[in-house]
């Protein structure tokens, strides 16, 4: 909905990717042009196993989503790229969920990921918003720098997890609907507040 009420003023991009033993794309493009076909794939792939690439596949999406946001900030004249900084220009907003420690990944660790995200706050202005299931969401979340209100424990029933991710889907809409100069004036409230935390997990 949101990817339609932007069709013609701004562009609208949508990443959604599920990893286990390997990473797989399921959806890439203007989330307006989803079909019901396409979202009941994006519900289907999601299937838990005892393999989790969390820090590879971070790595891969992250570097996918700084491609595309350095190749939009290209296209605008010198003069607009002198009064918008990169880190002003979009809102960036990266969510990744995990129902386990990683013990796939051998191409970065946890301290890798963390300068990763590090760097994508600084040059995107970006938002990292982590979920996690069975384990210490912002203990988990602080260990990659990421601040404690963008850290969100899912329960692991599916009354909790719709509310998650109902949680989940409003911070991103919020955050790609917010103007520039609101997104980053100091301080803001945490992303996700407590009615979202007593609604995600029991």
């Amino acid at each position: 909905e949101l990817g339609k009420s932007n069709e013609g003023q701004t562009e609208t991009h949508l990443s959604y990717v599920v990893f286990s033993t390997t990473m797989r794309e399921v959806f890439v493009g203007n989330p307006a042009k989803l079909t019901q076909a396409q979202i009941d794939q994006c519900a289907y792939s999601m299937r838990p196993t005892n393999m989790t690439r969390f820090f590879d596949s971070a790595i891969d999406q992250l570097n996918a989503q700084a491609k595309r946001a350095r190749a939009a900030y290209a296209t605008l004249p010198l003069a607009t790229r002198r009064l918008i900084p990169l880190d002003k220009f979009a809102a960036v907003v990266f969510a990744t969920l995990t129902d386990g420690m990683d013990n796939q990944s051998n191409i970065c660790d946890e301290a890798g990921l963390k300068r990763a995200f590090d760097r994508h706050k600084a040059e995107f202005g970006a938002k990292i918003l982590f979920i996690a299931a069975n384990m210490n969401a912002k203990q988990v979340g602080a260990t990659y720098g990421i601040d404690e209100g963008e850290c969100l424990l899912m329960g692991s029933d599916e009354l909790h997890a719709r509310a998650a991710f109902a949680g989940v889907t409003q911070a991103c809409v919020r955050e790609c609907s917010t103007s520039a100069p609101v997104r980053q004036a100091a301080p803001r409230a945490p992303t996700f507040n407590a009615m979202i935390r007593q609604t995600s997990c029991g």
